[in-house]
């Protein structure tokens, strides 16, 4: 009788797994691909690649949709509208050659605002030591990678615009810049 009850379990859990979403969308699965190589380069990007290339790869993926931005054609993460986090890359360029490029998380929870915050300082400062502390936003933190690049998390209160990300209440920004004028 036991033997049959732990078949008649195990069976179920079985069948269970295969009715879970194939394709759930896990943010922080995102964020520790975004900060592996410690942001010198994430979903193909990097700081010093033609914006031409950024277009040719995000074009030619089926999960990512391209939107005419500020400054350039921004990319959104395709989801079925239920996830509680919308994920966008976005870059600035100059003479066509990215300079910046930004992964941006949008949500209305605060305690996913937290989760990234915390799995993003965790990866970056073991691939790049402590970070500066930055009162920018909400909360910000920078890594120094060279003499004219860094590499930042930054947490903002969204005010509301006109823009589609502005229906959401919290904005992290996780992102690279390489500024010779600047930095």
């Amino acid at each position: 009788m036991k033997i049959l009850s732990v078949k008649v379990i195990i069976s179920m859990l079985i069948i269970g797994v295969f009715y879970l979403p194939i394709n759930a969308y896990n943010y922080l699965d995102d964020v520790d691909n975004i900060t592996a190589n410690g942001m010198s380069s994430a979903y193909t990007i990097y700081t010093g690649m033609p914006y031409a290339d950024y277009v040719t790869n995000f074009s030619k993926l089926s999960n990512w949709t391209g939107v005419k931005g500020s400054f350039c054609i921004e990319y959104y993460k395709n989801n079925d509208g239920n996830e509680s986090v919308v994920e966008k890359v976005s870059v600035i360029k100059e003479n066509d050659i990215i300079f910046t490029f930004d992964i941006h998380f949008f949500t209305n929870d605060y305690n996913v605002v937290r989760n990234i915050l915390k799995r993003t300082t965790t990866n970056l400062t073991n691939k790049l030591g402590y970070p500066q502390y930055k009162k920018l936003g909400l909360e910000s933190y920078h890594w120094k990678t060279g003499p004219h690049s860094k590499v930042f998390v930054s947490v903002y209160q969204q005010i509301p615009s006109r823009t589609a990300d502005s229906k959401y209440k919290y904005h992290v920004i996780i992102g690279s810049v390489y500024d010779p004028y600047v930095l």
